[in-house]
């Protein structure tokens, strides 16, 4: 089900005048657009190619896959920019700063949100970041509307976390392995307690890890490292959805000296089918503001296409996910390994 506040980036059809740049992060589902000419931008793999094949017969609507690249965005080109609030503050005020950057004068951010998600402050904080007006609109239940016309780009202030995007952050275990990471990946200022506590727990049970391994969300690289760290396997392959986790993933590899492959598709679609002996995962139950059951059983039905005849595949989630259900519904047989206060460990095979 498609988000509302995304629906509602398209309630009034006749601001949306002009060439059109979607600014769009893990909130966006795709979806066939009306006769538009927009440019959209993600660091979502599955949204930009899903969103060209569906808009295919638009030669007036493009996908591009980078990291919101300022050098890699026409620069005063576009008469409106589409913003659905983003979760992350850091990435709110660094997509302002990229639409500010991209509009024409007297451009538009058309901007949408719910009212619990910190909406009314960022159309405040429009007006006042982009010397502009805002007129808005309450669209039911908390969903807000606003399309924001830019004035005077010699008055724009710099929302204040925009530089805080492109840091760079050291991360660093207890046994002293460093990981590179950034905002834009999940999670990217710390490590991970539950995927810490998958390898805690493979280690202490003297898992059988061998073979052809697959990290399905493998982030900016932890579980992939770590486990290469404590087994001997003959190969592996972290995937994820996210062009800039699979960035931080390549430099933690080469850093760690890790020789593997890092591949950027949805949830492992172009590895092949019962390749893999061994399949670790510390799937993601959110997608923006929302939980997603979805997720978790798309997590569970790969790891099962994966798998070689007598795999295993070892997840880790939070103790409230009901994974048990996704897992017999997948046809498969699982044990759980460990759990603590706050995650499980289960093992999994055909």
């Amino acid at each position: 089900m498609i988000d509302p506040a995304i629906s509602a980036l398209f309630h009034n059809l006749d601001a949306l005048t002009g060439r059109g740049l979607w600014l769009a992060d893990e909130n966006v589902e795709p979806m066939k657009l009306p006769n538009l000419t927009l440019d959209l931008v993600s660091n979502r793999y599955d949204l930009v190619t899903s969103f060209n094949a569906l808009n295919k017969k638009n030669e007036q609507v493009t996908a591009a896959l980078h990291d919101f690249d300022l050098e890699k965005i026409e620069q005063g080109a576009y008469d409106y920019v589409l913003l659905r609030a983003p979760k992350s503050k850091i990435l709110q005020h660094y997509l302002v700063h990229v639409a500010q950057m991209a509009l024409k004068p007297a451009g538009k951010i058309i901007v949408t949100g719910n009212n619990d998600e910190g909406i009314k402050s960022l159309i405040k904080n429009l007006e006042k970041w982009c010397a502009g007006h805002a007129e808005g609109e309450l669209l039911g239940k908390g969903l807000r509307y606003a399309a924001i016309t830019v004035g005077d780009a010699a008055e724009f202030e710099t929302p204040k976390r925009v530089a805080e995007y492109n840091v760079i952050h050291t991360l660093e275990t207890e046994n002293g392995v460093q990981f590179t990471s950034k905002p834009g990946v999940y999670g990217f200022d710390k490590i991970d307690s539950g995927s810490a506590f998958l390898i805690e727990t493979l280690t202490k049970t003297k898992a059988p890890i061998k073979g052809n391994v697959v990290d399905l969300g493998a982030g900016y690289g932890y579980l992939s490292v770590m486990l290469k760290a404590h087994f001997e396997f003959d190969s592996i392959i972290a995937t994820d959805n996210n062009i800039t986790a699979i960035t931080c993933c390549e430099q933690n590899f080469a850093q760690n000296g890790v020789e593997g492959e890092v591949l950027i598709d949805d949830c492992g679609s172009t590895i092949l089918d019962r390749s893999a002996h061994v399949v670790i995962s510390n799937p993601p139950f959110h997608q923006g503001f929302s939980t997603s059951t979805e997720l978790t059983e798309k997590f569970v039905n790969r790891a099962k296409a994966l798998l070689k005849f007598k795999g295993m595949a070892y997840f880790v989630v939070n103790r409230f996910i009901g994974i048990e259900e996704w897992i017999e519904k997948a046809g498969l047989k699982s044990e759980c390994l460990a759990q603590n206060g706050q995650f499980k460990v289960l093992a999994m095979r055909i």
